[in-house]
């Protein structure tokens, strides 16, 4: 039964941290794409 908890507080922690980096990594290519459309227009790209 210990290993059973043991094995759901690993998955827990292993999903908590896979959405933390999924959360960034949307974050900063989206960010990306911002700057990218702003430097477009700046240079008068249609």
């Amino acid at each position: 039964m210990i290993v059973a908890y043991i094995m759901m507080m690993i998955s827990i922690i292993l999903m908590i941290t896979a959405f933390v980096v999924l959360r960034f990594t949307i974050g900063f290519t989206i960010g990306e794409e911002f700057r990218e459309i702003a430097l477009m227009k700046a240079m008068g790209v249609p």
